[in-house]
């Protein structure tokens, strides 16, 4: 029997823009669903709008947001593209809102401004709850990672059922994302208020070590020597940084250098545990295979390696000589990080443990990179040339810091009575 276009065509805002209005939170993006409608009653109403859908009809319209057709998926294949996609003016909004991942992410608002909500996302927002909408949660494997990254953004606790589906999903066909896709929700979910959220919801479902098995390696490592360490294994410490860095920085770049500033621990010889001597270089070769897995360019491969070869200098930063100060400054304003970066890190690691401590390295770094920074060296002697002169700069840095420190310890000295 042929379909007969005759109802009028609703139009529904639909996906997180519903869930971000519910939750009074900005709302970045607006996606509509024309319900029984056709291509033709989009450039009726929107003569302008714009197709950016190769697949199924998706518009742009200016002023508005993307408006699409609504549709039901099937999965045809093992691979995350492989849809079969069926849309029309017969197509309801509850068949379109069931093939999405989660239910706060299920729920339309239509022109009399009412929530259409088929699958409990309200309920779900009020508990705080991630759950999936069906058992097709399965059929596209990014959303693992999507999971994930609203566990980090929301700070919502994950369904079991859903947590069960997770652990359940084939490796292989992890491992056969598109990369960038997974590196885009890693990303996110490091600018959000709880990037470590991210990595625990892949430890607990048995994943992480699909796309981050360095850090998987991290974990029955012991952190240290129990007296510094007391919160257990080294993966359970890099999460605690990995939030201390979050409260303290927002940059992403400090986030994921802080993620990676340990990795060298899982290379640790067994015989030398709890201690993890020469860690701080042996994590360079790991962050190098991480950042070309994912594809992170040389901004990122250089703040984490800053912060592994570096974490621990930072921490003894006033027992170097004032010309290694002037030298890790420098090398760290070479790096997205800047000086203030890699403190915000090491001050992390110092408070991301049990007990956890404020040590006086970061600040101190802090103070003495403003020093460094307004050290102006006018005259150099005529008599220098080449590397000399580059040399002589570094001495007159160290000089100035010298002094400085100078300066400081009379400061804090105990008043003579």
């Amino acid at each position: 029997m042929r379909y007969t276009h005759h109802m009028t065509p609703q139009l529904y805002l639909v996906g997180g823009a519903v869930r971000d209005t519910l939750l009074q939170r900005p709302v970045k993006d607006r996606d509509y669903v024309l319900v029984g409608g056709t291509e033709a009653d989009i450039i009726a109403k929107w003569p302008s709008a714009k197709r950016v859908g190769k697949a199924f009809p998706v518009y742009l319209v200016e002023g508005v947001g993307e408006v699409a057709l609504a549709r039901r998926e099937r999965k045809t294949g093992p691979r995350h593209q492989d849809f079969a996609v069926e849309f029309g003016p017969e197509v309801t909004l509850e068949e379109d809102l069931s093939r999405r991942d989660l239910t706060i992410n299920a729920m339309a608002i239509g022109d009399d401004g009412q929530v259409v909500d088929p699958f409990g996302g309200i309920a779900d927002l009020a508990a705080r709850r991630l759950r999936h909408v069906s058992d097709a949660f399965a059929d596209d494997v990014l959303r693992l990672y999507r999971l994930a990254r609203f566990a980090a953004e929301l700070e919502f606790d994950i369904d079991d059922r859903t947590m069960s589906i997770c652990r359940g999903l084939p490796k292989h066909e992890l491992l056969a994302l598109p990369r960038d896709r997974v590196r885009t929700e890693f990303l996110k979910a490091l600018a959000a208020q709880r990037p470590d959220r991210f990595i625990n919801v892949l430890r607990v479902c048995d994943q992480l070590d699909v796309h981050f098995e360095e850090v998987a390696a991290l974990a029955n490592v012991p952190a240290g020597p129990p007296q510094h360490h007391g919160e257990g294994d080294a993966l359970v410490h890099t999460c605690m940084v990995l939030r201390e860095a979050a409260k303290l920085s927002s940059s992403v770049y400090v986030r994921f250098a802080a993620l990676l500033h340990d990795l060298g621990k899982a290379l640790t010889p067994p015989e030398l545990l709890p201690r993890h001597h020469g860690h701080e270089d042996g994590g360079v070769i790991p962050i190098e295979v991480f950042c070309s897995r994912l594809g992170f360019g040389k901004d990122y491969r250089n703040a984490a390696v800053l912060a592994s070869t570096e974490h621990l200098n930072v921490h003894r930063f006033r027992e170097r000589r004032h010309v290694n100060m002037v030298d890790m400054i420098l090398a760290a304003d070479r790096t997205v990080l800047k000086a203030e970066g890699l403190a915000d890190i090491a001050e992390a690691d110092a408070l991301g443990r049990t007990p956890g401590r404020r040590g006086d390295g970061p600040a101190l770094l802090r103070d003495v990179a403003g020093v460094v920074r307004d050290v102006e060296v006018t005259m150099v002697p005529e008599s220098l040339v080449g590397a000399e002169i580059g040399l002589y700069i570094r001495a007159e840095r160290g000089r100035v810091v010298g002094e400085y420190m100078k300066r400081r310890e009379r400061k804090d000295a105990p008043h003579a009575t």
